[in-house]
Order: C-alpha cells, then structure tokens, then sequence
C-alpha cells in the first residue's frame, strides 16, 4: 500500500556533489520498519535517522533544514509512485556522514508535513544520487548496510547483472526475467523504499499479457497506494500473479503482482528476506546472492478487497471480486476488523505495523457507507 519512490522532473540534476577522498569503505548497522533500512546519519555533529531509498533522491524534512541552517537552491516537480505531482524546494545539504563516508554539497529535496517521516521516526531518505559513485550492499540477515569504493572490498558471490541509472537522480534499473520463456524481460527500478516484492507498471501489462504469463488476472478501479504526496488517485488497476521471476540465480515462483502508475514497474525492499544485495552504480552492475533456497515459492490466497487511507480514515480502496459489488463499495469507511477498533486509531500503525490482513484466513469488517449505515461483512481469501 505505501511506497517512498520520487521521480524528479527534468529541470536540474541531482547528480552533483561529491565523497570525501577518493578511497572509502564503511559498514554500518540498521534498524529494520516493515522492511525497510533505517541508517543513523550524521549531521554537524548531531545523529538523525534516515531511510534508505534507492528509488529517489536524497530528501530531508522542513525542520531538519532549519535545524541544520540548508541552503534552498531552487524547486522542482517531483512525482511519487502513485502517479501524483508536486512542486518541492531543493536544498544543499552541505555535509552529511554515514558511518566513516563523508557526503559533501548535496542537493536534496525538502518534504514538508508528510505523515511517512512522522511514523517512520526519520529526518531523511538516503537516496541514489548520493550512493551514484560507490558501490552500495545491504545485507539483510545481519542487517547492515555497506557503502565502498571499490567492489573488491565487499566481493559479491553471484555473476553481475547489467545495470542502468537514470538521468535526473541515478535510480537503478535492471531487466528482470518473468517467465522462463524467452523476451519476456521487464525493466524495472531496484527500489529499496517500496513496500512488497514486485510491481508491474501499468503501460507493460497488456504488453506482456499478450505473452500468456499471468494467471489470476482481477481487473477493478480505484486506488489503495499511498505516495509521499498522499493517496493516489481511483483508475483502473490490474491484479494477478506471474508464475515466476527470475532475479540472477534466485527464482521467484507464483508471485502476485499489482500494477502501478508510478512511472516505472520496480522490484521492493521484500528481496532483503531472499537474499544479499549490491548495487555497483560505479560500475553498473547488480548482484544478487541468494541466502537459502534457490527458490521461494511466494503463492499466497488473496483477499477480495484492498484497503486504502483517506482524510486519516481507513477505507475500501479497490475491490477485486465482484461478488462482493452488492456488499461493499468503494470509499466505505472501514470502522473495525475483527472487532478492534478503527474509528480511533493511530494512522502510523497502518504505515510501520503489519497489514492486519496478514496471516488471517478469512476476516470480519464492520463497515460504515456513505450514509452512515453500518454492517458486517465477512471477507475470505480465494
């Protein structure tokens, strides 16, 4: 439901700024929310708290630009993953340390009042146009983060996979296999900000459909993602599960994807569970070092509904399953699941807390209509 990624407009590149001293290596613990890294940074003396977010650029709060006294530069459009725009100030983070690694005049972009750095407790992203000259790993079993410049200190295992940055922010893309057969290859951005495993953007699903490799297909309209720039907006949205996906030597079976209009179909911060990743933007090249089976079988019965949040209440976002249209509708408020309580509740549980979807079989919404009518209904996982 939640993602990190920005995409900043073409007016002015990111990539400007620089590391101190030509050699560096550092390793770095992290702190893990819903899966997603969680890296102390310093700044002029003082530890914040930023999230690692390969998808965007580096971004800082309002107030931690007036804290540290950041230089507005300029302002830009910057797009979410949902699709929405917004015009955003720049500024110049002058100096910023992470472990022994020192960034130097790096721009970012300023977010001001967004509800995903209050409940992820963080002051910034870490974002690829800092990262766009060093090799980047994060390894999520012993949960550290390491930034070097040179491959040789950090010695991926697997055989590399070709990578590509983007122009504005140098996000990083790789061709994903989706299918054993052959050309049926989806770019898509590395994109350590996304919540799940795999989306598939909207423009390649019927594409790739005409290739046969989806099974499970649910079409429906409306909305259940929520960017940095708020929910996004109702369209038409594609459900359905590809029977596998190939990540180098790792091999992802019956995985269900949903599309979206971000710009960009991406692979998430899931892939941490499966496996050690590098990022070698120096030398664009992707590994990735499987920890485990070679291959997860991701098969999982879906709900029939997805929830979304609008003006701080929990509503129904998409439904799938039309047997549902005489029972629920779009923008019903959902005031209690299983009998807890989501009249009052803390929005940032939706946000850091596991879906309280998970793991249940079958669940009870009391929900509220447009008119104010209550009523239960009981929803099961096909």
């Amino acid at each position: 439901m939640f993602c990190c990624n920005l995409i900043a407009q073409n007016k002015i590149s990111f990539n400007t700024g620089y590391i101190v001293g030509e050699s560096y290596y550092t390793k770095v613990p992290y702190d893990t929310v819903r899966n997603k890294a969680i890296v102390i940074v310093e700044i002029k003396g003082k530890f914040y708290r930023f999230l690692l977010d390969t998808g965007a650029p580096l971004c800082v709060t309002e107030e931690l630009v007036r804290e540290i006294g950041g230089e507005i530069i300029d302002s830009i459009n910057v797009t979410d993953q949902s699709g929405l725009r917004d015009n955003m100030k720049i500024a110049r983070i002058k100096e910023l340390k992470i472990g022994e690694v020192t960034f130097m005049d790096t721009p970012g972009v300023v977010v001001d009042n967004s509800a995903i750095f209050t409940c992820y407790n963080v002051s910034g992203f870490i974002g690829s146009n800092m990262l766009r000259n060093s090799i980047l790993q994060v390894n999520g079993f012993d949960k550290t983060v390491t930034i070097s410049s040179v491959i040789e200190k950090i010695a991926p295992k697997s055989a590399p996979i070709p990578l590509y940055l983007n122009k504005v922010q140098s996000s990083p893309f790789i061709h994903v296999n989706l299918s054993d057969r052959k050309h049926c290859q989806q770019m898509a951005m590395v994109d350590t900000g996304m919540d799940g495993l795999f989306d598939l953007h909207h423009s390649n699903f019927k594409k790739l459909k005409r290739k046969k490799i989806f099974r499970d297909i649910s079409i429906a309209s409306g909305s259940n993602t929520i960017g940095l720039h708020g929910p996004g907006a109702s369209m038409d949205q594609v459900k359905g599960r590809i029977p596998s996906i190939a990540l180098g030597d790792k091999k992802f079976l019956n995985v269900s994807v949903q599309t979206t209009r971000g710009g960009e179909s991406r692979l998430g911060a899931d892939i941490f569970r499966h496996g050690i990743m590098t990022i070698d933007y120096r030398n664009k090249q992707f590994y990735f070092d499987p920890v485990g089976n070679p291959e997860s079988d991701m098969f999982d019965k879906l709900f029939p509904i997805s929830p979304t949040i609008i003006d701080q209440k929990l509503k129904i976002g998409v439904i799938w399953d039309e047997s549902y249209s005489d029972k629920l509708s779009l923008m019903d408020e959902i005031i209690a699941i299983d009998g807890k309580d989501y009249i009052n509740f803390d929005i940032c549980d939706l946000y850091i807390k596991e879906s309280p979807f998970k793991g249940k079989e079958s669940i009870n919404l009391k929900i509220r209509d447009k008119n104010g009518v209550e009523k239960d209904v009981l929803l099961t996982r096909k």
